[in-house]
């Protein structure tokens, strides 16, 4: 009875690691076919996303030859921003599976290459404009470039708010230098004889009786008071944190200007303002001109 028992346990386990591994094997099928299903679902919306946006650059092609004489910087910088996602996608090489997506895909790119040669044709400076309109636009979107800028112009105001403070700090590093100066001179003149002097005190006031406090006291108290005559005045404590902040906020508000390739405050204060009007002068405010985003 034992024995067979045990065979029974046996055959049973042993169903049991089959029938494991047999769901396991199930499984693992069903989650490659759910996992191929998924990436022909998502190669599905791809394409129908990658076919959207190849018809929506034909229909930019079509209406950049209406609005380019008028506004023929706005319409080039447009156009290279879709050379360029269409080169970055690889919508034209490899983005496709379908053959005849991929043919009207390289069609798209070449009118649209076409119509970017076009255009440099007719207008030599084109594509530096258009450039820096991209580029200005940017900035003018960065919230990091017009914090910098309002930085550079808030250290320019703090420095200039502590004109006062400035002339009192210059104040305090000409009287800590030129007492210096003064200071050594009379401790160059005076301190042999000064301690001459004070020893032979020393020994004066000890001849004639007196206490060791008055014969010890008065010769220190005189070197003291020479110390004190020749000793370098200190800048206060306040005012040298306040000189570092200026140095710190003036070097902030040159490296600003530099950055920004402005020569004064008021170039740096308007720089947002003089870029808005620079898109203004090249950019379309009547909304039948403006590409559909």
């Amino acid at each position: 009875m034992g024995s067979g028992r045990g065979l029974y346990d046996a055959v049973a386990l042993s169903t049991q690691i089959y029938q494991g591994q047999k769901q396991a094997e199930i499984s693992n099928v069903l989650n490659r076919q759910l996992s191929i299903s998924m990436q022909q679902a998502n190669q599905v919306e791809k394409a129908a996303l990658g076919r959207r946006y190849l018809i929506q650059v034909e229909q930019d092609i079509k209406h950049a030859r209406d609005v380019f004489e008028k506004y023929p910087y706005y319409v080039f910088s447009y156009l290279l921003s879709h050379n360029a996602e269409i080169e970055h996608s690889g919508i034209a090489r490899d983005y496709f599976l379908e053959t005849e997506d991929m043919r009207y895909a390289i069609e798209i790119r070449t009118k649209l290459n076409q119509e970017i040669s076009e255009y440099r044709e007719k207008i030599p400076d084109v594509e530096d404009i258009a450039n820096q309109i991209k580029s200005t636009q940017t900035a003018l979107h960065n919230e990091v470039v017009l914090a910098r800028i309002q930085d550079g112009v808030d250290a320019y105001d703090f420095v200039k708010s502590n004109t006062k403070n400035q002339e009192k700090i210059s104040q305090a590093k000409k009287d800590a230098e030129g007492p210096s100066a003064k200071a050594e001179e009379r401790r160059k003149k005076f301190s042999t004889p000064v301690w001459f002097f004070s020893v032979a005190s020393l020994f004066l006031l000890l001849s004639m009786g007196a206490t060791p406090t008055v014969s010890f006291g008065s010769p220190c108290l005189l070197l003291f008071l020479f110390t004190l005559l020749t000793a370098k005045r200190a800048i206060p404590h306040e005012l040298k944190v306040l000189d570092e902040k200026l140095k710190s906020k003036n070097q902030l508000y040159e490296e600003t200007l530099e950055q920004f390739g402005a020569t004064n405050i008021d170039e740096l204060r308007d720089l947002p303002e003089s870029w808005n009007n620079f898109l203004l002068k090249y950019l379309p405010t009547d909304e039948k001109f403006v590409f559909n985003q």
